[in-house]
């Protein structure tokens, strides 16, 4: 049988796939610099030319159909299995250059000679190209059955390697549909199987991007960093550009973007180099957002007019119009509204039954400051109520993708176990057979053995816990301080306010925000902003009182709970904040100036029963401190004493 060769890599990869053939990519590459001196070849025997070139064709699309063209020029003596190699050398050609109807009319050309040949390493080889091209073409339903297909073949090899890589694949789709629970377990067992240093490190990257979709970013990174040391080490040079483009992302959501540019610009060169266009319009969508986190919007804006560039060169519309939106973002950072005004309006029919609540956040983030500067604040206001809201789903959406994750992880933990007992169980049998004076050691062996999972079983269930009690902190908390977030904020301060109703004592509540704190934002930019929050987050939770609660409840405004405060106490505390944040020194960023807060405080009566309303009184005596002059603490109205 002839070597395995490589196959294209999926569209949810951003690049060629790149799969590890018997010789290896160096003898590809020998092979053809062999041709290129003009070596005298035997007119007899090609398959090891075909597997090299097929290995060629997956990194070098165009320099292998020159190759192939030279190979098979004027020869009239090939077989029908040397002819039928050939046609999937042009399915991986086609389908490293993304032409996905050719894939597709080609092999329905060739589906009658696969049949009469029934190699099952062409038939899975096959079956990946056409996978990649249904899906390219948004035809999921026969994407799928192509998954189901070329995992099948792939197990008639009874190679594992090629197992592994038709698992990954179909991780990778998973992953892409949201389907995380057995996106994890195929990745599970990919793991197992991957015997090549190759396939190790395809596993080692959609590992990162399981990690990347559920939005656990710093194990992301880790495992990106993983898979770009070992594609290294086999020379993919595909490998290290989507390996290097996704962990700048993970730089980038991590606020580390001044670290991101090397890795961003390397993945840039690398995919010119490979003629992987739409990785390129990747690279350069996600350096002109990390050149805007380091106040660089001239050049943030010229990378942004590439990248969609790129895109329209394509005709792939999801990554135009988010690259479309983020340009509308750039531009309202600038103050720029009229401008980011059409390209907001051409991205809301996309929104519409959008699964992608970041992409979703981003269009109504960006057209409510786009609203606001254009002095349309109703249109503002919607649009914010919109963006919290699509952040609740989000934030609930991230923790069921988290557990979903965990529950394939465990599953197919789980699985291998169970393989691992029935071979132990059968093998026991057979020396039970075959040596019955053993009988009596083998069961003491196979008791052992069984404590040994129970606890292995018991460890895995307290880990999971463990892992949910994480999650579930994780959906109580502002990412960005550390403290409550708001929903969180209104759960707690209901039962701490029925708690001092039911007790006899008054409940405090004060709202702060921060003055004038847009103004960080456009001169010094969303860096410098999240880390005075940051720094103001700090400040404030030094000086609460023990049982006091304090949460971000929105951008740049924080809710306090003071149980048991009257409203002397509760003025006490408040100016203490006050005098926290202006005694702050501005470090955020050169040239920044102090920063201050203004409050309004509320204190609950004895026929309040919804926390809310006490947060409405709170929050509009915020509002009087404001028009007051800032920097200054309002009370609700004059408070009646406790117990009246």
């Amino acid at each position: 049988m002839p070597a395995r060769p490589a196959a294209a890599r999926h569209p949810f990869f951003r690049g060629p796939r790149r799969t590890l053939v018997a010789i290896g990519l160096r003898g590809a590459l020998c092979a053809t610099l062999a041709w290129a001196g003009g070596v005298a070849r035997a007119d007899t025997g090609i398959e090891d030319d075909l597997t090299h070139l097929e290995a060629l064709a997956v990194h070098e699309p165009v320099a292998a159909t020159h190759q192939l063209d030279v190979l098979l020029g004027g020869r009239g003596d090939l077989t029908a299995h040397e002819r039928l190699h050939a046609d999937v050398i042009r399915l991986v050609i086609a389908d490293a250059q993304r032409r996905s109807r050719d894939v597709l009319a080609l092999s329905d050309r060739m589906r009658e000679t696969l049949l009469v040949q029934s190699d099952p390493r062409l038939q899975m080889t096959t079956a990946r190209t056409r996978f990649g091209a249904y899906y390219e073409l948004g035809r999921n339903d026969e994407a799928w059955a192509e998954s189901q297909e070329e995992l099948r073949q792939a197990r008639r090899t009874g190679d594992d390697d090629l197992t592994a890589q038709a698992l990954v694949d179909r991780a990778g789709y998973l992953i892409k549909q949201s389907d995380f629970e057995p996106a994890a377990a195929a990745i599970g067992e990919a793991e197992r199987r991957a015997r090549s240093p190759q396939e190790k490190a395809e596993v080692a990257y959609v590992n990162g991007l399981l990690a990347r979709a559920v939005g656990d970013w710093t194990l992301a990174l880790e495992a990106f960093g993983s898979a770009y040391r070992m594609f290294t080490e086999v020379g993919d040079r595909t490998g290290q550009a989507d390996s290097q483009c996704r962990s700048g992302e993970a730089l980038h959501e991590l606020g580390r973007s001044t670290e991101a540019l090397d890795p961003l610009m390397n993945a840039q060169r690398d995919y010119q180099a490979v003629g992987d266009k739409l990785g390129v319009a990747s690279a350069l969508r996600l350096l002109a957002l990390v050149n805007a986190d380091l106040n660089d919007p001239e050049q943030a804006l010229r990378l942004n007019a590439e990248a969609i560039e790129a895109a329209l060169a394509l005709d792939v519309p999801e990554p135009l119009a988010r690259a479309r939106l983020e340009r509308a973002w750039l531009l309202v950072s600038q103050r720029r509204a009229v401008e980011a005004q059409g390209l907001v309006e051409a991205a809301a029919p996309a929104i519409a039954g959008q699964d992608d609540l970041d992409f979703v956040s981003l269009y109504y983030r960006t057209a409510a400051r786009t609203h606001a500067l254009l002095d349309k604040y109703r249109l503002a206001y919607e649009e914010m109520a919109k963006l919290e809201n699509a952040q609740q789903r989000q934030t609930m959406q991230l923790v069921a993708h988290q557990l979903a994750a965990q529950r394939g992880r465990l599953e197919s933990e789980r699985l291998s176990r169970e393989n691992a007992l029935l071979r132990t169980q059968a093998s026991s049998t057979q020396d039970a057979l075959n040596a019955a004076n053993r009988a009596s050691e083998l069961q003491n062996v196979a008791l052992g053995l069984g404590g040994v999972i129970v606890f292995v079983a018991l460890l895995a269930i307290w880990h999971q816990r463990r892992l949910m009690h994480r999650i579930a902190r994780m959906a109580e908390t502002d990412a960005l301080t550390g403290m409550l977030n708001r929903r969180h904020v209104l759960e707690l301060g209901q039962r701490m306010m029925q708690r001092c109703r039911r007790d006899g004592q008054p409940c405090a509540m004060l709202m702060l925000d921060v003055d004038r704190f847009k103004q960080i934002n456009d001169r010094h930019g969303h860096l410098a902003g999240d880390k005075a929050l940051r720094a103001i987050a700090r400040a404030l939770g030094s000086c609460l009182r023990p049982g006091d609660q304090i949460g971000r409840y929105g951008g740049e405004e924080f809710a306090m709970i003071l149980p048991g405060a009257d409203a002397h106490e509760a003025g006490v505390v408040a100016e203490r904040l006050r005098a926290a944040v202006a005694q702050l020194t501005p470090d955020w960023a050169p040239g920044a100036e102090p920063l201050t807060v203004s409050g309004g405080i509320a204190i609950s009566t004895g026929d309040l029963v919804d926390f809310q309303e006490l947060i409405q009184r709170a929050d509009k005596a915020l509002y009087r401190a404001k028009d007051s002059g800032r920097n200054r603490m309002e009370y609700a109205a004059t408070p009646a004493p406790v117990g009246a």
